[in-house]
């Protein structure tokens, strides 16, 4: 290749833009990175292996291989406490980032092995940027080679448009992190690490906050990604869509970590239903619910994170066996646009959603047992309770302001506009508001990302 075709632009851009990119990650994970080149030698060379073979018996072995390969040592990092991997041996720690690059690896080589991505790509430089992109890689968005890889051949520019998305992304994302999200957590895990000594009033606060308080730390974090990208020109699909809006199971899971549903669905549901497919509506139900308990492993080997997927499950698997019922009734007694009715909807999905979060967030299975019960009962003993301290205030107040903007979106999308309003000096209000809003009463910790431990 002529010495020129490296010195051009794009290509420029493409090597400094890895370079960062790996610095970062090293930065993050240090000596952990080698997994990162690893994971990107093997997917990147195997989906040539799997494009040029000739025999469908070559390209599975070169399939499966380099799945068991991934797969092992992800599996390892993830279980090797549960399964006693190492015998007394202290635990090593998940390298941060890890199922993100190596779903996003592995998707992209089952993309070419079954063909919706028609060309593997033949630069291993832009190939390893695609994996290691420094604003996704710890937490996502899981970017597809169809989303990502177009892009970075295109060599894309940056747009006054796309300058003001990612600003307007990282204000509110670092809003979310630290004026609710962190906030929240200065409250809420106390009453976690005490899950026994609650009263009723302060075990329903603590189950019904910490939803929120998970929603707006992962999606501060994913705004914050999506506008650095958009910053260097790169347009990267949003991970949430308001997902306490949804009136069941399956459209909460639609709207919330819509990557990781995606690659579960792409990758695991379809090829299960097409097996499943001679038992009709049960055995869509058992796909579905089989890729939910699935979720609630790639959390983690622990019996609560099990628990965690297999209560979606059994909500997403009833939900589509009674899914003709429900309509039927529906329309029988004109229930369709029943605002009354979809509340109902909403807020019991929401409970459900509740319920499952306790599993998710308790140290134990003791501990969730111990904060349901005090759901319900409660201790007769001082108990930890909630103080109006200050940040507690300024996350209540910011959660409403962030529901009062969640309606007018979702139901109102064209009315109110503040951070997307055609008026230039209105929007540069809004903005300078909420930095303000930001600093004065934002937490003045920056705590760990929530999903930096998966």
């Amino acid at each position: 290749m002529p010495i020129s075709s490296y010195l051009n632009p794009s290509k420029i851009r493409i090597y400094l833009l890895l370079i960062i990119s790996y610095a970062f990650y090293c930065y993050i994970a240090g000596g952990y990175a080698v997994f990162l080149l690893l994971s990107t030698i093997t997917t990147f060379f195997a989906a040539k292996l799997i494009e040029s073979a000739e025999s469908k018996s070559k390209k599975r072995w070169a399939l499966y291989s380099c799945l068991v390969l991934n797969f092992g040592i992800l599996f390892f990092f993830k279980f090797q406490t549960i399964f006693h991997i190492i015998p007394n041996h202290p635990a090593v720690i998940l390298p941060i980032g890890m199922s993100f690059y190596m779903f996003q690896s592995i998707g992209y080589m089952l993309d070419i092995y079954n063909k919706t991505l028609l060309k593997s790509e033949s630069d291993f430089a832009k190939y390893a940027l695609f994996v290691s992109f420094f604003p996704t890689i710890l937490s996502g968005p899981i970017q597809k080679g169809s989303e990502l890889l177009p892009q970075l051949n295109s060599g894309t520019k940056v747009s006054r448009l796309m300058v003001e998305s990612g600003i307007r992304k990282l204000i509110t994302g670092l809003f979310l992190k630290l004026v609710i999200a962190d906030n929240l957590s200065a409250v809420l895990s106390p009453s976690f690490s005490n899950a026994g000594e609650l009263g009723v009033g302060t075990a329903w606060i603590t189950a019904l906050l910490y939803p929120v308080q998970i929603y707006t730390d992962f999606l501060g974090y994913s705004l914050m990604a999506v506008g650095c990208a958009n910053l260097l020109g790169f347009k990267i699909a949003d991970n949430f869509n308001r997902p306490f809006f949804s009136e069941n199971i399956p459209a909460f899971w639609r709207r919330w970590h819509i990557s990781l549903t995606n690659w579960m669905t792409d990758y695991v549901f379809s090829p299960l239903s097409i097996i499943l497919r001679d038992w009709g509506i049960y055995g869509l139900a058992l796909a579905s619910g089989f890729i939910f308990i699935l979720v609630g492993v790639w959390h983690g080997g622990t019996i609560n994170y099990l628990i965690f997927g297999v209560i979606h499950s059994i909500a997403i698997s009833l939900s589509i066996i009674f899914q003709k019922r429900r309509k039927k009734f529906e329309k029988q007694h004109s229930l369709k646009n029943n605002k009354i009715y979809c509340a109902i909807r909403i807020v019991t999905t929401y409970l459900i959603v509740c319920f499952s979060f306790i599993f998710f967030r308790s140290a134990s299975l003791h501990d969730a047992i111990g904060m349901i019960e005090n759901l319900f009962i409660g201790v007769t003993s001082p108990e930890v309770v909630y103080s109006l301290s200050p940040s507690f205030v300024s996350a209540l107040a910011a959660t409403l302001l962030l529901l009062i903007f969640e309606i007018r979106r979702e139901y109102y999308p064209q009315q109110f506009n503040l951070l997307d309003n055609p008026n230039c000096c209105l929007r540069i209000i809004s903005y300078c508001i909420l930095i303000a809003l930001t600093v004065w009463i934002g937490s003045k910790e920056f705590l760990p990302f929530i999903y930096f431990q998966f």
